[in-house]
Order: structure tokens, then sequence, then C-alpha cells
């Protein structure tokens, strides 16, 4: 399976920061997490990375339409200023993710009791399997548990 740079960021985003939390009082057993799973059946992270998109495409919209007539130094000045909000956009979409994942997979590990979670492709043996789990975290709530949730706070 061929890892994106993006991916691949995320996978060591993730292994750091499982190392850096083994230390807080948890057993020394590690749990392992399919990350192309999770990004590919994740409605929140299919939202995060579909919003990003939109944005992307909506700059570029914009700019064909400055470059309309530009040649020269003008042309590159405005290729350059876009490519910069692209890259500004992209950093949000991979800032919102990250965060979406290193929250849930952090609440997962610590109810599990686990040392350290690691991306499932770079564990080479053993680990316990916390994608389902992590997926289940990450669903959206629906509109009846969103009510349910309510009605229970207006009677405290």
């Amino acid at each position: 399976m061929k890892k994106t740079g993006f991916g691949k960021l995320l996978a060591s985003l993730l292994i750091l920061g499982g190392v850096l939390v083994s230390g807080c009082g948890r057993s020394a057993e590690f749990g392992i997490v399919d990350m192309g799973k999770v990004e590919r059946e994740s409605a929140v992270i299919i939202e995060i990375k579909a919003k990003g998109q939109k944005d992307l495409a909506r700059l570029q919209a914009e700019m064909e339409k400055d470059l309309a007539g530009k040649d020269g130094e003008a042309r590159l000045k405005i290729i350059q200023d876009y490519q910069a909000r692209a890259q500004i956009v992209q950093s949000s979409i991979y800032n919102n993710v990250q965060n979406q994942l290193q929250g849930v997979v952090h609440q997962v590990a610590m109810e599990k009791g686990l040392g350290a979670v690691l991306v499932k492709e770079s564990a080479l043996d053993g680990g316990i399997d916390l994608t389902e789990l992590v997926l289940k975290k990450l669903q959206p709530e629906t509109a009846d548990k969103k009510a349910e949730t309510t009605k229970k706070e207006e009677k405290k």
C-alpha cells in the first residue's frame, strides 16, 4: 500500500504521541490503528477533507480568474500568492484531521490502559487493534443522541 506524504506525517505524529504518553502510568502494552481504514471510513475525517478540498477548488477558481490577461511578473506574483494560500488551507486540513485523531486515539488508549498507540503498518508484531473503537468514537452524533443529551441536561 502506497503512503502519501500526509499519511506518513500523520503516522509519525501518532507514533510520537504514543511514545510521549507512554510514561503516564499506563502499561507497556500498545495499541494499533489502521489509519488507512480510519481515513476511508470515518465520516468526520471525510467531511474535514471534503471541506478542505472545496476550499482548495474555490482558491483554484479565484486564481484562474485573477490570472486572466496577466503575464510575466504579475502572473508569477498571483501564482505565488495563491500557492501560499493553498498551503495554509492544506495545513488547516491536516491540523483538523490530526486534532480529531489524536484526541480520540489518546482517549481510547487511556480507556484501555495502553502505553502507546502505533499505526498498524508500523507494528511488526503484536498490539491491540483499536481501529474499530477509534472509528466508533469518530462517528458524529446523530440527531437522536443530541436531542437525548439536551433533554438530560434540561432535567438537571
